[in-house]
């Protein structure tokens, strides 16, 4: 886990350490992102980085809108 942790903190994307998944959610508010989707878009076709955009797995989509799942 601490090889994607620290990382993500190097590049400011906020992790939020899990208690019980493989998944590291980051926060990506403040990025300049529509949403998480936008996001997620934009790392896998310009970085090459698959990121999931969580906010599918909110009951209220906007709930997730400001993070990522890694």
């Amino acid at each position: 886990m601490e090889k994607l942790m620290r990382p993500l903190e190097s590049a400011g994307l906020k992790p939020i350490r899990p208690e019980g998944t493989f998944f590291i959610m980051s926060d990506i508010s403040g990025l300049g992102f529509k949403d998480d989707v936008d996001f997620a878009r934009y790392m896998t076709t310009q970085v090459g980085v698959a990121a999931i955009p969580p906010s599918a797995f909110y009951s209220v989509p906007g709930d997730g809108a400001n993070l990522c799942r890694w």
